[in-house]
């Protein structure tokens, strides 16, 4: 595994470079450095309407949307 900058002007959740071990993952695209989410839905990433706030936030400041 080689870990390095990505510099795709686009978010992990739509990459579509399927060598990138994040390409697809939502996860990979949230800012917060810990989960605040209650227990119950913390790191249910598919379903969190922050990160889907944020990657669609990301979209529109790379120029695209999805």
């Amino acid at each position: 595994m080689t870990l390095k900058n990505c510099v795709r002007k686009t978010t992990c959740y739509d990459c579509k470079n399927i060598k990138c071990y994040h390409h697809g993952k939502k996860m990979a695209d949230c800012p917060k450095y810990r989960c605040d989410r209650p227990p119950e839905v913390a790191y249910n990433c598919d379903n969190c309407e922050f990160i889907n706030q944020y990657i669609n936030g990301m979209r529109k400041e790379y120029g695209y949307e999805v």
